[in-house]
């Protein structure tokens, strides 16, 4: 069984920003939105593939903002937030996973400083559009990135903070040429493969269905809450995982490995990959892991993509049948060579 991540594994980690899918909510325009995700990211990351996608589709003036304080993304928080001067005003802005900026404890609650719900949370009509908004993207193939404002030094005000909610920054991350056939292969060599990602499920889902996987993918919600007696059952029928943690992702390979007895592999690139990659019987770092990733890995790829996994596995069943191979033959002989000087 191989676990595998999808940013930057199973598709090419080049994001761009769908401009004409941009969604903006009733106050905000598409050009505000774009500018907001500028000023909620870091400038300097050209190699993040939603920063760098973000900051190259930015084609507006914002010589009148000044970042002033950006706090990262964390993979269990799922959402970055800047402090943004404007001449006497001040701006928190944050950008992250819908659910999350909508309402922070979405999932479950995280320890970031910063906790809010936008105004609009009890307006039904207002979610159910922003959702079926979303899903919709989602459903397409679409990363969808959420922006809100808030009006103020949120940390400052506390309880007092307004947040509005800004809108929904489509993003396309499309599979590698090469991650279908090396999946088909894969099959065809008895290894299962099974997606393992923090994005969104539809999202999981449609790049599923492009690469030739199973598309019962299920939000890592499912995976958190569900009772004990069931939870190994569900890990091993589903096909993958989405929006799920660092630490899901380690359960996963744990229940595969040690519940199922399956050898299992996992694949990744970034420091949320690394608890599963250590707990893997055979962890590998795909070509640009991070440091944190490598250290953690058991290989490291050089080339990018799946596809020399491909090539290792079927360079060591040769070795390991040669291997075989030699060991029958060289107990052949010594049983015919111990018979012979016995009689």
């Amino acid at each position: 069984m191989l676990c595998s991540d999808k940013t930057g594994t199973l598709t090419t980690a080049k994001m761009s920003i769908i401009k004409d899918s941009i969604f903006a909510a009733d106050g905000f325009t598409n050009e505000d939105v774009i500018l907001y995700a500028y000023l909620c990211s870091n400038a300097d990351k050209k190699d993040d593939p939603i920063d760098g996608a973000i900051v190259k589709a930015f084609d507006g003036d914002a010589t009148n903002y000044e970042q002033t304080e950006i706090i990262g993304f964390n993979p269990s928080v799922k959402r970055v937030v800047a402090f943004v001067k404007s001449g006497d005003k001040t701006l928190t802005i944050a950008k992250g996973l819908p659910a999350k900026i909508l309402d922070t404890a979405a999932g479950a609650v995280d320890d970031h400083e910063l906790q809010w719900k936008v105004d609009k949370i009890n307006d039904k009509k207002f979610i159910d559009e922003t959702e079926q908004i979303d899903t919709t993207l989602s459903t397409n193939g679409y990363k969808t990135i959420a922006i809100a404002v808030c009006e103020g030094n949120a940390r400052d005000l506390g309880d007092a903070a307004v947040w509005k909610f800004a809108g929904l920054l489509p993003m396309l991350d499309p599979p590698r040429e090469d991650t279908s056939a090396t999946i088909e292969s894969l099959h065809h060599a008895n290894i299962s493969v099974k997606m393992i990602t923090g994005d969104h499920a539809n999202v999981g889902k449609e790049t599923a269905r492009l690469i030739g996987l199973g598309t019962n993918v299920l939000p890592g919600e499912d995976m958190r809450n569900a009772p004990s007696e069931t939870k190994n059952k569900l890990i091993w029928d589903a096909d993958g995982f989405a929006a799920v943690l660092p630490s899901d992702k380690r359960e996963i390979v744990l229940t595969l490995r040690n519940h199922y007895g399956v050898v299992t592999g996992m694949t990744g690139d970034g420091v949320n990959d690394a608890p599963a990659l250590s707990a893997a019987q055979v962890g590998i770092a795909v070509e640009g892991a991070t440091d944190a990733a490598k250290n953690a890995a058991d290989l490291i790829l050089t080339e990018p993509g799946l596809s020399p996994i491909y090539g290792a596995v079927l360079e060591s069943r040769r070795i390991f049948s040669r291997i075989k191979s030699y060991v029958v033959y060289r107990v052949a002989a010594s049983i015919v060579l111990v018979l012979t000087l016995s009689i």
